[in-house]
């Protein structure tokens, strides 16, 4: 093993006393270079390894349901073993206890790790912070971590760290306009669906820049053709309360609830009821969830379609794609809580006030 600092003879006694230098430099002043050129390998190596071991390690920055499904599927299509984490639910503890234990089926695993509050914001975790810094260090090269934040500050610390660590940083927050493009063509390209970028970006421009808006605009459209250019946008896309309707829904429905309180703002002021909007909100998630329940039933989109009577099983596709983010209970619990709301709004409640109650806790 390599001192810090080798022990060399004294000039004149013969005897051994450590170096004030380092091993590399005692190497070359002393001429041995068969050892200093075995050192700087072994380091050299070691810097590799270090590389390598953070080779599937990840930081995801992303608001788009849609695209971050789609890029965890492409980095998780190898592993068997799946696990999910939420730092809203679970602890770092939990996490870091899944990290340090092999798969049930496999040595190999995939840990995928949502809202990591401490990517953003001033506050530091810093204990939190060093615990997770302390088990990638170590963690082997057969699990894949995926941390996933709406907001990710690459100047935070422990974002830097986990960088020069070897943790790859993904952004995917369609700040760049050409990768919207090309995310949102290649996307309906698999469902034989073509978009000229013109029609693409004021649709884009229209969503307020939300993906996910974009793409549930585009399927709607697609109903009309399958081939979507800027004269089909420009004469199905009137701005008028129904899309803002239409809009709102999407938003909330996609958890967007920034976009969201926009449009639910817009509607209020266009004289839209309340108990018309929980109305709506209703309709929206009680579809869902009859879509996904009849999925897991092993229906096909066309027998779902004929048995709800959807007049295209285009819809069924949509609403399948915006129930993923959401399990069946999750949707049972949000349409009780949407008749309670109704029940609240028809017995002299402050209607706003417990609309937007409702979404804060939603």
């Amino acid at each position: 093993m390599w001192e810090s600092n080798p022990r060399i003879p004294e000039p004149q006694s013969g005897v051994l006393t450590t170096s004030p230098i380092s091993p590399l430099t005692y190497l070359i002043l002393s001429n041995n270079f068969s050892y200093c050129k075995s050192f700087i390998i072994l380091i050299l190596n070691a810097i590799i390894l270090k590389v390598d071991h953070m080779e599937n390690k990840y930081i995801i920055k992303s608001n788009s349901f849609t695209f971050l499904n789609d890029k965890i599927k492409e980095l998780s299509k190898d592993y068997k073993e799946i696990e999910n984490f939420s730092l809203v639910e679970d602890s770092i503890d939990d996490v870091i206890e899944s990290m340090q234990h092999f798969g049930f089926f496999s040595e190999s695993k995939c840990i995928i790790v949502k809202n990591v509050k401490y990517f953003a914001g001033n506050f530091s975790y810093e204990e939190e912070c060093n615990k997770l810094k302390n088990v990638l260090s170590n963690l082997d090269d057969k699990t894949m971590v995926i941390f996933i934040n709406d907001e990710v500050l690459k100047s935070k610390k422990i974002v830097k760290d986990l960088i020069s660590l070897g943790v790859k940083f993904i952004d995917l927050t369609g700040n760049n306009e050409d990768d919207v493009v090309t995310y949102i063509t290649d996307y309906f390209k698999k469902e034989n669906i073509s978009i000229n970028r013109e029609a693409l970006l004021e649709i884009y421009k229209n969503s307020l820049n939300n993906i996910d808006i974009t793409i549930n605009e585009i399927e709607r459209l697609s109903n009309l053709s399958n081939n979507i250019t800027h004269d089909l946008v420009a004469s199905n896309t009137k701005k008028n309360d129904e899309d803002v309707t239409f809009a709102f829904s999407n938003a909330i429905i996609a958890k967007d609830f920034n976009l969201g309180f926009k449009y639910l703002d817009t509607l209020l002021k266009n004289g839209s009821e309340p108990i018309n909007i929980v109305a709506l909100l209703a309709s929206s998630f009680t579809n869902i969830y009859m879509v996904k329940s009849a999925s897991a039933d092993g229906l096909s989109d066309d027998e779902i379609a004929k048995l709800f009577g959807y007049s295209n099983p285009k819809r069924v596709g949509v609403l399948k794609r915006n129930g993923k983010i959401y399990t069946l209970d999750q949707l049972k619990d949000i349409i009780v809580s949407l008749s309670n709301l109704d029940l609240k709004l028809k017995s002299g409640y402050d209607q706003i006030y417990a609309l937007k109650e409702f979404l804060l806790d939603l």
